[in-house]
């Protein structure tokens, strides 16, 4: 996206968000040319499936879009969409096509292994359950998938090597120790708009025909969803995969279901349709919900007047509080981390106990180390500008670096305030100059 902005004398981020919705449209159109279209009921099935998509990939995704979890998700529709074709017709798709999907479902697993092989585990085990045979691995591409998916991962980690180094040991001691409370998915509004459509996706499939198609991508939905719960973190943007398959498969089942009422009296389909209907707008607006980032943000920049391009770095627990902020003035980055995440997982972790002795003692060396990096950053690097996060809940964040070094603020002044920013330059600059609005 940088190179071709340039190119174009476009923004980086609207060089992404341009070729993000350039990707999604032409998977959108490989899933819609992979589904089986042979007769009117599968045409109103392909449409049903195709039409959620895009409403889950271009409209809801609000802070999910263009991570990784976005794209796990979107490459993950046309394997199902090769499946759902020889269920519902018994002849596989064109081979060029399922080898399309097949390179999008390895790119799938490899982009957060082990997790995202899951739905490609369960609608192994429901092929199997319905071939009563292995011919279908090698037939619709899924062996091939998950050997390419190893490849692509192991070539990964040669390519970075240093991910073995200080990444690993960071990932290993605190980011996959790191879990949120069993229970809190509970009070989050994207777990439950996709647990909503589950249920009702399910409901929909009692007394009913087999629909493989329906099961298929609840299946798939399904194993993103124990993917997050596996994580644990019940961060937003990690419901997006499930939500992308579970609302496709809900909106395929209520038009099945719909189909199926011919017999029906009027007012009884009127009611029906209204009532999933209300359930299918539900779902998506609690995802959006949930997905919305609500930090407040600054919106009086007449701090930066008489900066060009000044150096950046960032004191605060969370990524949302300076990116993509930054880009808003002209900041260059002097640090190599945005955010001081392992100060605040360890933060939590420590403070919710119950850790082993040996668990414990490295958080706390984490914790510190994190800490001790960023003073010896800011000493090091001396940047024009910090932003800090003010926040009442993160206020731990700022007490333990003074604890550390009481006077590491005392060559900043405070040229900028506005909800949880807090915005610092060094005494030097004409900026701190400027008296506080």
């Amino acid at each position: 996206p940088v190179v071709v902005g340039q190119i174009l004398d476009v923004s980086p981020e609207t060089t992404l968000v341009a070729l993000v919705y350039i990707i999604g449209a032409l998977i959108i159109v490989l899933t819609f040319c992979t589904l089986p279209r042979k007769s009117t009921e599968q045409i109103r099935a392909a449409y049903a499936i195709i039409l959620s998509a895009a409403l889950t990939l271009y409209v809801f995704p609000a802070e999910a879009f263009a991570q990784r979890e976005y794209f796990a998700a979107l490459f993950a529709l046309p394997m199902v969409a090769v499946f759902i074709g020889h269920a519902q017709c018994g002849v596989w798709p064109p081979i060029s096509l399922r080898v399309i999907a097949t390179v999008l479902a390895a790119l799938t697993v490899a982009i957060k292994p082990p997790f995202f092989a899951l739905p490609g585990v369960l609608i192994f085990c429901y092929y199997l359950w319905r071939t009563r045979g292995f011919a279908f691995v090698m037939a619709s591409g899924l062996f091939v998938a998950g050997l390419l998916s190893v490849l692509i991962t192991v070539a990964t980690f040669a390519w970075f090597s240093d991910y073995f180094g200080l990444v690993w040991t960071l990932i290993q001691d605190v980011y996959l120790q790191a879990k949120s409370h069993p229970l809190n998915f509970i009070i989050k509004y994207e777990a439950n708009a996709v647990l909503l459509a589950l249920g009702a996706t399910i409901l929909l499939q009692i007394k009913q025909r087999h629909s493989s198609a329906v099961w298929l991508l609840l299946l798939a939905g399904v194993g993103f969803l124990v993917a997050y719960f596996i994580q644990g973190k019940y961060f937003n943007y990690h419901a997006y995969p499930p939500a992308l398959l579970i609302f496709c498969a809900l909106s395929l089942a209520i038009v099945e279901r719909i189909s199926s009422l011919e017999l029906a009296s009027r007012a009884f389909k009127t009611v029906f349709s209204l009532i999933y209907a209300a359930i299918l707008i539900a779902s998506p607006c609690l995802m959006y919900a949930g997905m919305r980032n609500n930090n407040p943000r600054m919106s009086d920049l007449s701090w930066t007047a008489h900066l060009e391009n000044p150096t950046v770095a960032a004191i605060s627990p969370i990524i949302s509080t300076s990116f993509p902020f930054v880009r808003e003035f002209g900041g260059v980055w002097v640090d190599q981390t945005h955010s001081q995440w392992v100060a605040f997982f360890t933060h939590v972790m420590l403070a919710r106990g119950g850790l082993s002795p040996e668990v414990r003692q490295a958080m706390i060396r984490h914790h510190k180390d994190d800490l001790v990096r960023l003073l010896e950053s800011i000493e090091r690097n001396s940047p024009d500008i910090l932003l800090v996060n003010i926040s009442s809940r993160d206020s731990w964040l700022i007490a333990q670096l003074k604890g550390i070094k009481p006077s590491f603020l005392d060559d900043y002044l405070v040229v900028g305030e506005e909800g949880i920013l807090r915005i610092m330059a060094r005494r030097d600059l004409s900026v701190a100059r400027q008296p506080l609005k």
